[in-house]
């Protein structure tokens, strides 16, 4: 019987070569290095899918340079448009935008507008012009300075956790305080405008029908399941899908690394370990964050994870699998390491010990660079938060992007594999 330690328990995968084959970073949809800037509203600002995307990156191509620069702005339209119930007029990235491609000098942009752009009211086909507009403008004024450019749909709007207050579409005064029950229609028409722009030869990731299954799916299960508390922010895990639907839309590739080590049929040495060593990379890291029904689903973010290790030519028993410095990783028979396990779910492993730090500078680096930058572009949005100056931030956030570039520098993964048994 195949034996697996508790910790390892449903970390098995059975894959075949063609499924893990390379795919160049120059196949994906992306500049060959350079800055990527996203600009959107509060969705974007909080910077969940732009951090998982950040690492994604870094571990899968980590001798590629780029730069992710999040410049989100909570309450902004891109059509320019405002509530009358809104504190403040809401800011246009129109008043901005400008500056924002002259300073960050972006070889993409990604445009992630429409949850504030229909003013939380019915649909209307005016707001929808102005919306359109909004978005042929940006798109022209980024590629007036040389960047490609990505739309993104707007995450849906959900009532349920603010049923109380939204009104009915004969409502008098909408607002994100009293939104129309129904507005997430609206918001789906926005998506589905957006999707016909490939037909322009323009990317675009489909945040709100990505988010809409999922939710689909988890309320099956548990129909209460909410991914946002006001029913306009995601969560961690809503930031997760709208990451997932951009990893999808680049047909970006699944693996980590494919690793066969094969032995010559001979007897395992008298002390009965044999010492594995091979390159590996970090794999990207897994957020705790996220929920844990998106394992095994479609959007199961192992399935961006894959890193296979084979291990043929033993001969028939159980074995121990350490790492050279005395860490225990599981117990496997030889028929389940002919066939594969998959080292991104094994926690204790250091590749995936350091791809959390990672994360967790990510994390850091973000939030200084980041709101540096907004501050530093200027915006007309009167309760944010300012960030320090760009040269402090830039100079605090160097000494961690060293860390990041050597973590995530391909390594030698050494292996103690032993025979425990029959």
């Amino acid at each position: 019987m195949n034996r697996v330690v508790p910790l390892l328990a449903g970390l098995l995968l059975l894959s075949s070569p063609a499924m893990l084959r390379s795919q160049s970073p120059d196949k994906l949809p992306l500049p060959k290095s350079g800055t990527i800037l996203f600009l959107g509203d509060s969705n974007t600002f909080a910077g969940g899918y732009v951090i998982a995307l950040d690492a994604y990156l870094k571990t899968r191509f980590p001798d590629r340079d780029w730069t992710l620069i999040n410049l989100g702005l909570p309450s902004e339209t891109i059509s320019g448009l405002s509530e009358e119930d809104h504190p403040y007029p809401r800011p246009n990235v129109q008043d901005r935008i400008d500056a924002a491609l002259t300073k960050t000098k972006p070889a993409m942009v990604c445009i992630a507008y429409g949850m504030n752009d229909g003013i939380y009211a019915p649909f209307d086909s005016m707001r929808l012009k102005q919306y359109q507009a909004g978005v042929a403008t940006a798109i022209r004024k980024s590629r007036a300075v040389g960047a490609s450019v990505m739309l993104l749909t707007p995450d849906p709007f959900d009532p349920i956790p603010v049923s109380a207050r939204t009104q009915p579409i004969t409502g008098k005064r909408f607002s994100y305080i009293h939104p129309f029950h129904d507005y997430d229609s609206v918001l789906a028409n926005y998506a589905q405008w957006l999707v016909t722009q490939r037909a322009e030869n323009l990317p675009v990731a489909d945040a709100h029908t990505t988010i809409t299954r999922y939710l689909a799916m988890a309320r099956k299960d548990d129909p209460k399941t909410v991914l946002s508390g006001d029913g306009i922010h995601p969560n961690a895990t809503g930031h997760w899908l709208v990451a997932h639907s951009i990893l999808t839309e680049w047909n970006a590739p699944r693996e980590v690394d494919d690793l066969t080590i094969r032995f010559s049929e001979e007897k395992a040495p008298a002390n009965g370990i044999r010492r594995l060593s091979t390159t590996v990379k970090l794999p990207m890291p897994i957020d705790p964050a996220w929920d844990r029904r998106l394992k095994s689903s479609e959007f199961d973010p192992q399935q961006w994870n894959a890193q296979i290790l084979r291990i043929r030519g033993i001969e028939g028993g159980r074995y121990a699998l350490r790492e050279t410095n005395g860490k225990m990783l599981g117990e496997f028979s030889h028929e389940v390491l002919a066939k594969g396990i998959d080292l991104s779910q094994i926690p204790a492993l250091s590749t995936n010990v350091d791809a959390q730090e990672v994360l967790r500078l990510l994390k850091s680096i973000h939030q200084t660079r980041d709101l540096a930058w907004l501050t530093d572009v200027g915006h007309r949005r009167p309760d944010t938060p300012k960030g320090i100056p760009l040269a402090d931030a830039l100079a605090k956030v160097k000494p961690m992007e060293e860390t990041v570039r050597k973590l995530t520098a391909p390594r030698q993964l050494q292996l103690d594999l032993e025979r425990i048994g029959d």
